[in-house]
């Protein structure tokens, strides 16, 4: 077990699963964060009232109340900012004598976006049990918001939305014996990336190669073709450091010796770069599959060579890649959503370690860990974690890996709500597959820091935990 530097709770159990390799890191995105506070842009506001935050803003162009009727008909809606919670909402009467203003039943609010943007995540204060917020626009088909729980953070996928597309957010439950004042606290957008293609390759990288490329499409071309015929096209040179416009600089396997019962394998490569070596004895249908001998070597400017055992006079078959990031899971209840008091020298990005955001893209790390968590209560009581401590020794005795981290936990939960085909292990099942997408990098690990809500069931509980690790292995295809 690695030693851990974190500050939480007394708890009954914490363990780490399987440790075993780191892509390079994606150019993070800025989020923009449009929270509604009272007072703010959109409060008490007509139709035409807009709200900048950074360079994005948002203008209403059409308010809808309960008898569907619209804003210049006379009916009196405004955008309103509840103050106590600091949450928009709808008001269908006359603002100045009722601030109490919540999405009703068939209200809605329709705006737009100054730029293209990308949806990422929305908070609702006050969704009850039956309340269902639906975003509809021409661009996307509807995203349907059902009841979670009354603290659910709620991921919009990465929906693309160019600018002046009308979005609209409308309270879809059928009555409003379902309405339990649902706002919107937060919504959190991507201004669209402009300075990279679709499979992350800076358009900067491919301008030194590369003339003419004045378009996202003509960028798009480029990054897909393989113009100095190595049959590596563009973005997968520059994931790997070689040169996309000569043939001889590409990655692949130089030579293979053997020699009393070792295997000599070469192969072209860069510094600053680590690779794997994997082995196969049967490339018959059927076969095993590929097994890992040797990660994160570093690379060296030319050629790297690595040494293997042989332990039978076979056929051997060798690959090299490029290490992925090393990516671990960490779930649980609120020690992993974090409990220790941020303190200064917890601020910052962590240097080698990416966090795995809403728009299921990889960012630098920052605490607190459990900010992007599906399944998370209010921002404010996300703190330290022992992610923190895990990420600064796997640092010191790895130096060489990238660290993606996909935190998804939550506070007050019990085992059981972490079991098979549960809300919460499904989240962390999905969140885990999608950070594993386009080759980003492999599951080297899950941490779980969970128990307290547990601490009577002393006697059932590792057999539990032992059904969860089994069900986790094999729902991820890892029985590592």
């Amino acid at each position: 077990m690695i030693p851990i530097k974190s500050r939480y709770k007394t708890t009954i159990f914490a363990a780490l699963w399987a440790v075993g390799a780191a892509l390079v890191p994606a150019q993070a995105l800025p989020h923009v964060v449009f929270a509604f506070t009272d007072g703010t842009a959109l409060d008490k506001a007509d139709v035409g009232a807009t709200m900048t935050t950074g360079t994005v803003t948002i203008t209403t162009l059409d308010l809808v109340g309960q008898d569907g009727s619209k804003n210049s008909e006379g009916a009196g809606h405004k955008t309103n900012i509840f103050g106590n919670w600091n949450a928009l909402g709808i008001n269908d009467e006359n603002v100045s004598g009722n601030e109490y203003g919540s999405f009703d039943s068939g209200e809605a609010w329709v705006f737009s976006f100054n730029v293209d943007v990308r949806l990422a995540e929305i908070d609702l204060a006050g969704q009850g049990a039956g309340a269902e917020l639906t975003i509809r626009s021409s661009a996307f088909a509807d995203i349907v918001l059902p009841y979670v729980d009354s603290a659910a953070i709620h991921n919009l996928s990465n929906t693309f939305v160019s600018a002046g597309t009308a979005i609209t957010f409308e309270m879809t439950s059928p009555t409003n014996a379902a309405d339990t004042s649902l706002r919107v606290a937060t919504f959190t957008v991507i201004p669209a990336s402009t300075t990279e293609t679709a499979n992350g390759t800076p358009h900067a990288w491919l301008d030194t190669y590369y003339t003419g490329l004045v378009t996202s499409s003509d960028y798009q071309i480029a990054d897909l073709s393989d113009s100095d015929g190595d049959a590596m096209p563009a973005w997968q040179e520059y994931i790997a450091g070689t040169t996309p416009t000569h043939a001889a600089s590409v990655l692949r396997v130089t030579s293979m010796q053997s020699a009393d019962r070792h295997s000599i394998v070469s192969w072209q490569s860069v510094t600053g770069k680590y690779y794997s070596v994997v082995v196969e004895t049967n490339l018959a249908e059927g076969a095993q599959g590929w097994t890992t001998v040797a990660n994160n070597l570093p690379g060296r400017e030319g050629e790297t060579s690595h040494t293997t055992s042989v332990s039978s006079a076979r056929a051997v078959f060798y690959k090299v890649g490029l290490e992925k990031r090393e990516i671990y899971l960490l779930i649980g209840q609120s020690n992993m959503a974090g409990r220790g008091p941020i303190e200064a020298e917890d601020e910052g990005e962590i240097e080698g370690c990416e966090l795995f955001n809403f728009s299921e893209a990889w960012e630098p790390a920052t605490n607190p860990l459990n900010q992007y968590s599906t399944i998370r209560k209010d921002l404010d009581q996300q703190q330290l974690n022992p992610g923190c401590g895990f990420a600064l020794r796997m640092r010191e005795v790895r130096p060489g890996i990238t660290l993606g981290l996909v935190v998804n936990a939550r506070g007050g939960t019990n085992i059981s709500e972490w079991e098979k085909g549960t809300t919460y292990y499904n989240e962390a099942i999905r969140r885990a597959r999608a950070a594993r997408e386009g080759g980003a990098g492999r599951l080297a690990g899950i941490l779980w820091h969970q128990g307290e809500s547990n601490s009577s069931q002393t006697n059932s509980y590792m057999d539990r935990l032992a059904a969860l690790i089994a069900d986790f292995r094999a729902d991820l295809g890892d029985p590592d």
